[in-house]
């Protein structure tokens, strides 16, 4: 059941690269999936699996390594851009975070008085 789900995510991602929107989609793609909690270590495996279901899927004779090298560069072009933008999501949470941080320190602080402190 998943392998059917990954193999028409593949045809609409084939789908993106011909369409002209190919970096904003992925760009999209990349903030879901780091949303989803997918980490950049996770897409060689994801990879290798697409090559192994294909090299097991596509008709004996049709996959070779210029079949293989051009998946390969699809994969890695559309990969890349995915991971970029789930970097980008990850340093504007960060910014948040920390903004958030400051936020609520400066609020806690703001009502302490000096001679509230303990002096040791």
């Amino acid at each position: 059941m998943h392998s059917k789900y990954f193999i028409e995510m593949l045809d609409k991602a084939l789908g993106m690269v011909e369409a002209k929107g190919v970096e904003e989609n992925m760009k999209i793609l990349g903030q879901l999936h780091y949303n989803y909690g997918v980490k950049e270590e996770f897409f060689p495996v994801m990879g290798d699996a697409l090559f192994h279901a294909l090299e097991v899927t596509v008709p004996a004779g049709s996959w070779n390594e210029d079949v293989k090298a051009a998946w390969g560069n699809v994969y890695d072009g559309l990969s890349s851009a995915m991971i970029s933008s789930m970097k980008k999501a990850g340093k504007k949470q960060a910014r948040r975070n920390q903004s958030r941080c400051s936020q609520t320190t400066a609020r806690e602080l703001s009502g302490i008085e000096p001679q509230s402190f303990v002096h040791i």
